[in-house]
């Protein structure tokens, strides 16, 4: 009996055990403080080696769980990286010299939650940045009927700051025609792999910048560089010359 009962002590702690770590790791949880700067270095120095830390410019929440951090490397090169907050722990998304503007979201299926992110070198001189939403035309026929989706292009500019980083969240004009497409491609896939407009094939993004004078240049110290990570809440986003013809939108 004695046996028994000891048994039966041992299995119930054990459960408790079992439960107690399961609730402590994957039960939500508000997000900790963010880094220090060491800390930050700590978890990206001796893993991203072309894209080591120097200095930490900024550490700015784009909501309390995902965080963008733009950085000066050692080699003196302009590079972000962007934090996520899960079972209690920050960890990398994306870090990497390639900081022209990036799109990221903190919820994919929802375009309100989308931010454009940069850090830019100085050394370019630029005043302003033009964001371009592009969507393919199409043309299909199902069941003997036809369906003409026409193309479009969206564009909305933001005055740059003195800082060479910065973020700006999608006006509500593009949010409202991405949540559309979300809706209409959510119901068309399979919804365990459609991710929003980041797996959409009709849907794409562009960037320009320009001078005082408002002329599109190429930002030619800002443009290059790599990275690592990304997946699936992050879109490395093109740049279009002024030359350059937009064709299928």
């Amino acid at each position: 009996m004695a046996k028994r009962k000891t048994i039966l002590i041992f299995l119930n702690l054990t459960i408790i055990s079992i439960t107690g770590y399961i609730f402590y790791w994957y039960y939500p949880s508000s997000p900790s403080s963010f880094l220090t700067e060491e800390e930050i270095k700590n978890e990206v120095n001796p893993y991203h080696l072309s894209a080591k830390i120097e200095k930490v410019q900024d550490i700015i929440y784009l909501d309390k769980s995902h965080v963008f951090v733009p950085y000066i490397t050692t080699e003196g090169e302009y590079a972000a990286s962007y934090w996520y907050y899960e079972k209690r722990k920050w960890h990398t998304h994306y870090v990497g010299t390639i900081s022209t503007p990036l799109l990221v979201s903190t919820n994919p299926k929802d375009a309100s939650t989308y931010h454009f992110i940069w850090n830019l070198h100085p050394g370019d001189d630029l005043q302003s940045l033009e964001f371009l939403l592009l969507k393919r035309r199409n043309y299909s026929v199902s069941n003997g009927v036809e369906t003409y989706i026409p193309g479009l292009q969206m564009r909305f500019s933001t005055k740059l700051t003195e800082q060479p980083y910065g973020y700006v969240k999608l006006p509500q004009e593009f949010v409202e025609v991405l949540n559309d497409t979300i809706q209409l491609e959510s119901a068309q896939m399979e919804k365990m792999y459609y991710n929003g407009v980041f797996s959409s094939l009709s849907t794409e993004f562009a960037w320009s910048s320009l001078d005082e004078s408002g002329t599109i240049v190429y930002p030619e110290l800002s443009i290059g560089g790599g990275g690592s990570g990304g997946g699936n809440s992050l879109i490395f986003v093109r740049f279009i010359g002024e030359d350059e013809e937009l064709f299928g939108y």
